[in-house]
């Protein structure tokens, strides 16, 4: 309802005239007063106003008899206020603010949803923008912003104990949280200085936490690991550049923690029962702390070291309590021989004292092993037979890697083939024991193979890419970078057996020409890159038939002087 004040002011020969007044019939409906034509209006009209007109959403005013006082009537008053409109000289800065305040009080937009279901809507809003921009419509989405909001990242502040302060009282739902680049002062503050540690605002305000990243943070020290075990209890995930505890806790990195003891790892075997995945860097760690990780963490699959003072006892005892293990990676561990590894393991390097000895065991034990890596081996004494347990024990490995390998060959490749070929990634890498025998053993048996790379094998041929091509339908990767007697009849076979083939490398392979390239043009469609340097066979001719015939292909490396033809491929 709309009141007309000329009827009004026809009618009113004084404020107090209509104080009360029930002759217009309005009342508590009147959603709409002007008052500009009425220029006498004083505070004690407003005050009725105030009183009477609750549902008043609509005001215009023009008198100067007008203050503070009757301004603030209408404020407390008429709660459902959206629009003012004010010609009043005597109004001050504190009533403009206080009335300002209350209307801004109000959701205008949807006032019938409730609170659960607006937080839900919010939770979709996938940039910050756009919940900074929700927040400032009212009050009441503000609020609601701040509930839904469970991520938060913290960049560098010269007082980031106030900025978390502040933020654990704003978002009491937050459950992901990330800060870059502490100061050191601050860290060391936190994490190990006077100030108690049950007054640390980031683990006591953010009660909901799942997931810490702390990143640079190298005095992190063993009080603040303890501590966020103890108190953090839904806490799934910590990364101090990596770091994690907590009962629920899953995985926890230590990389860039080089100061961390085995106190903290005590805590974490403690403390940490679900615990799956370890990452450990630090020369003050010993076999005290890893064999109480491997005590309490028995659900452990995946750990990697490199911590130099560790010895046989403690990755004994990870053998030992740890079966569930399915990662293994050693690193500059130069204390560990055979002797520590007949149940564990995937990946080292820089452990010069292990040999074919603890590879056996591993392929005997490690039933559930999913991966093998085995780099710069090639002064150690790892053979074929190494590999032969493998192929009988490990049926779930997934990934072999083996570069500069030279004392494994065909033999060894040819019984991981027959006995994993659940295998997907396979990497042959400067092993100058891998001939064509060994890859048409892969292309027989591993029908799920989808990423091969054989570089620098010089014993690799048509005769081994012509058996992946017929036996691995699936192959979408492709490096044979280097392989001097590969030529066209592979090429042939390839694109004909591999249409689905996105990953072409072939450069410094000098057999290859346009010929076989052209079977990869017509065939393989899908192909997204090509690396074809150094292949003195191939002219623009081939480069422009494989753009033209490839309408999928993004990036090309070929020498500047083959390139004819260049459509909106990225081409280098």
């Amino acid at each position: 309802m709309t009141f007309n004040i000329f009827e009004f002011a026809a009618l009113q020969k004084s404020d107090r005239h209509w104080i009360g007044s029930t002759t217009f019939g309005c009342g508590r409906t009147l959603k709409s007063l002007g008052l500009t034509a009425y220029h006498s209006l004083t505070d004690v009209s407003l005050e009725a106003v105030g009183f009477h007109y609750r549902s008043l959403e609509s005001l215009s005013l023009d008198s100067k008899f007008i203050h503070n006082k009757g301004l603030l009537f209408v404020a407390n008053g008429c709660r459902l206020l959206k629009y003012l409109k004010l010609e009043c000289g005597n109004i001050e800065y504190e009533a403009m603010q206080e009335i300002i305040m209350k209307m801004r009080g109000f959701d205008r937009i949807n006032d019938f949803l409730p609170d659960e279901l607006m937080v839900e809507i919010f939770r979709y809003l996938d940039l910050n923008e756009n919940r900074e921009a929700a927040s400032l419509v009212c009050k009441r989405w503000l609020g609601l912003v701040r509930l839904s909001r469970e991520t938060i990242r913290i960049g560098f502040s010269a007082s980031t104990d106030d900025l978390v302060e502040l933020l654990t009282d704003r978002f009491v739902n937050v459950r992901d949280v990330s800060i870059d680049e502490f100061p050191l002062s601050s860290l060391a503050r936190k994490f190990g200085g006077p100030r108690p540690i049950n007054q640390f605002p980031l683990i006591d305000g953010f009660t909901k936490l799942e997931s810490l990243k702390l990143m640079w943070c190298p005095n992190v020290t063993d009080i603040g690991l303890i501590s966020i075990a103890e108190k953090c209890k839904l806490l799934k995930s910590l990364d101090l550049q990596p770091l994690v505890v907590g009962r629920t806790l899953k995985s926890l990195g230590l990389d860039a923690c080089q100061s961390i003891t085995d106190v903290s790892l005590e805590a974490v075997g403690f403390h940490c029962k679900s615990l799956e995945s370890l990452s450990l860097d630090s020369e003050f760690i010993h076999d005290k702390g890893l064999l109480a990780v491997a005590k309490g963490c028995t659900q452990l699959k995946s750990l990697k070291l490199e911590c130099s003072n560790v010895t046989d006892e403690a990755l004994q005892a990870v053998g030992s309590f740890c079966l569930l293990l399915e990662l293994l990676a050693l690193y500059s561990c130069g204390q560990l021989t055979d002797k520590s590894l007949f149940s564990i393991g995937e990946g080292f390097s820089g452990c010069d004292n292990i040999g074919a000895g603890g590879l056996k065991s591993i392929g005997k034990s490690c039933t559930r092993l999913s991966g093998l890596a085995l780099r710069h081996w090639r002064f150690l004494q790892i053979e074929n037979y190494a590999l032969c347990d493998f192929g009988i024990g490990c049926k779930y490995l997934q990934s072999l890697h083996l570069f500069d390998c030279s004392g494994i060959g065909d033999e060894g490749l040819c019984a991981i083939a027959r006995g994993c070929r659940n295998l997907k990634k396979l990497n042959i890498i400067h092993c100058h024991g891998v001939g064509n025998e060994g890859i048409v053993c892969v292309g027989q048996n591993c029908k799920l193979l989808t990423d091969l790379v054989l570089q620098l094998c010089d014993g690799v041929g048509d005769d081994g890419i012509i058996a992946i091509a017929r036996g691995c339908p699936q192959l979408s990767y492709l490096d044979v970078s280097g392989l001097k007697n590969l030529g066209d009849n592979g090429m042939a076979a390839l694109g004909e057996g591999c249409p689905l083939l996105k990953g072409l490398v072939i450069s410094r392979c000098p057999q290859i020409s346009n010929v076989g390239l052209s079977y990869i043009a017509k065939n393989c469609l899908s192909l997204e890159s090509c690396n074809m340097i150094y292949c003195p066979s191939i002219t623009h001719a081939g480069v422009t038939t494989l753009i033209t015939s490839c309408q999928n292909i993004k990036k090309l490396l070929v020498e500047d002087q083959k390139l004819t033809y260049c459509k909106d491929a990225e081409i280098q």
